[in-house]
């Protein structure tokens, strides 16, 4: 059995299916992935972009395609108000919580 009580990386693909198949079917999903790396948007490095949304964004579709099989009663997605308000320094979270 999983140890559910270690964090997968869920922008890993192949972690998150490796997870998946070591369970039995799931009746749902919540994914609350998060990760803050603060540049006003002319200090933001691609890197630093590619880092903020990929466990918000990479992870919704990786859970997505790994649960495709399952009789799910809900799958649940927490985004933030930044993705309509925005905070400063803060673009590629709110980008992140806007895709969702």
């Amino acid at each position: 059995m999983v140890d559910i009580l270690r964090p997968v990386p869920v922008a890993d693909a192949a972690a998150v299916q490796r997870v998946r198949a070591k369970l039995p079917p799931l009746r749902g999903v919540v994914h609350a992935a998060g990760l803050l790396d603060d540049a006003t948007i002319l200090n933001l490095e691609p890197e630093q972009l590619r880092r903020v949304l990929a466990p918000k964004v990479d992870g919704a579709l990786n859970l997505d395609a790994a649960t495709a099989g399952d009789p799910l009663d809900f799958f649940v997605l927490f985004s933030s108000a930044a993705a309509l308000f925005g905070t400063a320094g803060q673009a590629g979270y709110a980008a992140g919580n806007a895709s969702l």
